[in-house]
């Protein structure tokens, strides 16, 4: 087994990790650098794809979105609690469409008047922190979807370039 001051960690504290030798602390060392010390298991991550552990308690929209997102990307630990947010978003939004399901869309006001039901605005504003919490995780487009998106653009370039070059003569 490796002691604390072995490791760099005299004061306990970082990624308890259980490498060839037992089990260790390993502090301010990326997962990269973790693994090529002969690091098998590292706590909150599967090391073979350094995947990080879904969040407690997620609901089934919460763990559909960890599934598809980690399935496809390797995350850095800060995008890892991003996609936590972003779950526990998702469930918000699933339980409000369902109460909304059964409620009315319009309820009556202070006044008497009829007004848009406050699951309405709440689902809104949900859905709008969700699509932010997903943008700022930059994820890139799927390998299909880059494959098509790359072929429209460099169909474009080559309209935009014949329509530009097109009536040059001598060319």
């Amino acid at each position: 087994m490796v002691s604390g001051t072995d490791d760099g960690c005299a004061s306990g504290r970082g990624l308890l990790c259980q490498c060839t030798k037992g089990v260790t602390r390993i502090t301010g060392w990326g997962v990269q650098s973790v693994l090529r010390l002969g690091v098998v298991a590292v706590a909150g991550f599967d090391t073979e794809r350094a995947k990080p552990r879904p969040p407690a308690k997620l609901g089934a929209a919460g763990r559909r979105l960890w599934r598809e997102v980690v399935e496809r990307y390797e995350l850095r630990p800060d995008e890892a609690r991003i996609l936590g947010d972003a779950c526990r978003e998702a469930d918000i939004v699933e339980r409000l469409e369902a109460e909304l399901a059964d409620a009315p869309l319009m309820v009556k006001g202070s006044m008497g008047q009829l007004v848009a039901s406050p699951l309405v605005s709440e689902v809104r504003q949900h859905r709008s922190v969700l699509a932010a919490l997903l943008k700022s995780l930059k994820l890139p487009d799927a390998p299909a979807d880059a494959q098509r998106k790359q072929n429209l653009v460099s169909e474009q370039a080559r309209a935009a370039a014949r329509a530009r070059w097109g009536n040059v003569k001598g060319v």
